[in-house]
């Protein structure tokens, strides 16, 4: 007997804890050794577990004999960009550069947890190591809601490949971004909010409304959540390509029913999908655009002279683009020195299965492009993996690919499908709904685990080692980050 959703879900929070149990047993292992650097401690107000940090550089002060249990969590994963998170988590954005980093998690912090916090009566102090402790929690949490997530995306996308989803949550779980999806960084949360957007857009019986308003709507809902993935960061408008796919096949239909002698009734047959489309394109879009305007209206607005920044006088004036060309020297092949050799060594894996599993998939589903839902959906997911893996190779600090990979669904599903066996006895809920969105059909949107399943175990090794080896690393203030 097929074990049931339910079941599936309590296998992955067992495998989620037991992995976090993991990371955090090499964290309280790794506060034995003193940091690399002081920022932690000075951001966070905790005493230095930096050797020259302390009055007495041959009895440094560490972790273990001067902090608690929280303060040690809080001080070993606010690490590297997490101290620009946490800082504006707690006190807003108040130096340029710190607009690099998406105002999704800290507006979360800050607007809402902070705020429920004190409702529930927990007397947390305004300080930034609580803005610290809480995003933690909120990463934690939203990388169990992405595994999930995920897994439901699984079973509604290919009903009849039974056990796939379980494999693809479990792969999600030891994500090579490892110790990121629990520390204050947003990763966690866009791949949460992008796998919502997702699961939205494929399953329109989700939404609390009468049938004939969920379609549009969970175009809309969808585009919302991609829209706030976009917020956590800028990445997240890539799921909006579900958009620009849905347009053209939409298009594609009203073109080649023009000949038919009735294309004034088709295209009013189109509008409730066209408008929410493109709606719920607007709605991705200002994730990147309520940020920028936000800035340039702190920045430019009013400012005159040698006061004018420079990005503000740009076409298209964007502080995003500016201070990560600036402060942090992104851009087209800026990165590509001999130095970061060694980073590009590390981020080859990661890209080599992101840039195959898009290319593999995609050559699955295009033939069933104009009729399946399930199929523009994949389609569109491995378009946006594809992307994102050429602009980390060609334009960002290319180590990051292995953490800005967990928000992408089709190498978890590419890679579940090489472990797990072919299988055609579907789940009959899950192969209902799977044929009324236009997917249950097809068993094969994904071939099954044959050619590449000799590679397949060790992917799985090398995401274990990878975050595992990193999470030391991290907890250390050690590179990569």
């Amino acid at each position: 007997m097929a074990p049931t959703a339910t079941t599936e879900r309590l296998t992955l929070t067992k495998a989620f804890l037991a992995w976090k149990a993991f990371l955090l047993a090499l964290v309280l292992a790794s506060s034995f050794a003193p940091s690399y650097d002081s920022s932690t401690s000075l951001a966070l107000g905790l005493p230095p577990d930096h050797p020259h940090a302390s009055s007495s550089p041959s009895t440094p002060l560490t972790p273990t004999t001067t902090l608690s249990l929280a303060d040690v969590i809080a001080s070993r994963l606010t690490r590297w960009d997490a101290i620009y998170f946490t800082s504006s988590a707690h006190r807003g954005y108040i130096h340029e550069q710190e607009w690099a980093f998406g105002p999704g998690l800290p507006f979360l912090v800050s607007r809402i947890l902070t705020p429920l916090s004190a409702l529930l009566g927990l007397d947390l102090p305004r300080t930034q190591k609580t803005a610290a402790l809480l995003s933690i929690a909120a990463a934690t949490a939203s990388h169990l809601i992405a595994v999930l997530l995920l897994h439901a995306l699984t079973r509604r996308l290919l009903p009849r490949r039974r056990g796939l989803a379980l494999t693809a949550g479990l792969l999600h779980v030891v994500s090579p971004a490892g110790l990121f999806l629990s520390a204050p960084y947003a990763e966690s949360l866009c791949a949460c909010l992008s796998f919502g957007g997702y699961l939205v857009y494929l399953s329109p019986e989700l939404v609390p409304a009468p049938a004939p308003l969920r379609r549009p709507l969970s175009l809309v809902l969808s585009g919302a959540l991609f829209g706030l993935a976009t917020t956590c960061r800028t990445n997240g408008i890539l799921s909006g390509l579900v958009f620009a796919v849905e347009l053209i096949s939409t298009l594609q239909g009203l073109w080649a029913g023009r000949t038919a002698g009735s294309a004034l009734p088709r295209a009013w047959r189109a509008l409730p999908v066209l408008v929410p489309t493109i709606l719920g394109g607007i709605l991705v879009a200002l994730g990147s655009v309520v940020p920028q305007a936000a800035a340039y209206l702190r920045y430019c607005s009013g400012s005159s002279g040698s006061s004018v920044r420079p990005w503000c006088q740009e076409l298209v004036p964007s502080i995003y683009n500016f201070v990560q060309a600036h402060y942090w020297n992104t851009g087209f092949l800026r990165y590509w020195t001999l130095p970061n050799a060694p980073l590009f060594l590390l981020a080859i894996p990661m890209l080599t299965i992101l840039f195959v599993s898009s290319y593999t998939t995609s050559l699955q589903v295009l033939p069933s492009l104009s009729t399946s839902r399930a199929s523009r959906l994949f389609l569109s997911m491995s378009l946006a993996q594809a992307l994102i893996a050429l602009l980390t190779l060609t334009s960002y600090h290319v180590q990051i690919i292995t953490r800005l990979s967990c928000a992408y669904p089709v190498w978890y599903i590419w890679l579940a499908s090489a472990l797990s066996p072919p299988d055609s006895e579907p789940d009959s809920k899950d192969q209902a709904q799977g044929e009324s969105r236009g997917g249950g059909e097809d068993a094969s949107i994904l071939p099954p685990g044959a050619s590449g399943r000799k590679y397949a175990g060790a992917i799985v090794k090398y995401m274990v080692m990878y975050a595992s080896i990193q999470g030391v690393l991290f907890a250390t203030f050690l590179p990569p980050a």
